[in-house]
């Protein structure tokens, strides 16, 4: 499967704030890494994989085959970091990246839309900071 430009650019903008959830080491792919892997993908869709071997050549070897065996598309390499993405046959849209970024940005958008600035926001977290404690217990 191939990503067009747009949507690699829309995954590494996501993929920029994901920490790596598996670390492949010596022992390289093993069995555990693999269903890993595979289970954080079902989960997310589009995750972090890091790679602690010293090669650069034997590096990319690994994404590669690992992007094979688990049916995963490269989005970017950068040092030792991998991002790669496969899209979910359900998607749970409180564990997958995709799904949870789209919400954040509707809400963020509409929320820009209805006029409010950060200025806005910001006085209304003074209004909270000054409110006693006691008076909203017994509201």
């Amino acid at each position: 499967m191939s990503l067009t430009p747009e949507q690699k650019k829309q995954y590494r903008t996501i993929g920029h704030n994901l920490n790596p959830i598996v670390t492949v080491a010596g022992k390289g792919l093993t069995e555990n890494i693999q269903l890993e892997v595979d289970r954080a993908l079902e989960d997310h869709e589009l995750i972090k994989v890091k790679f602690a071997v010293g090669d650069r050549e034997i590096k990319k070897q690994l994404i590669k085959e690992l992007c094979t065996i688990v049916e995963a598309t490269i989005v970017q390499e950068i040092g030792n970091i991998a991002l790669i993405y496969r899209p979910s046959i359900d998607p749970n849209p409180k564990l997958s990246n995709l799904l949870r970024w789209s919400r954040d940005l509707i809400v963020f958008s509409s929320w820009v839309a209805t006029g409010f600035a950060a200025v806005d926001l910001l006085r209304a977290a003074d209004d909270v900071k000054e409110t006693p404690l006691t008076v909203l217990a017994d509201s």
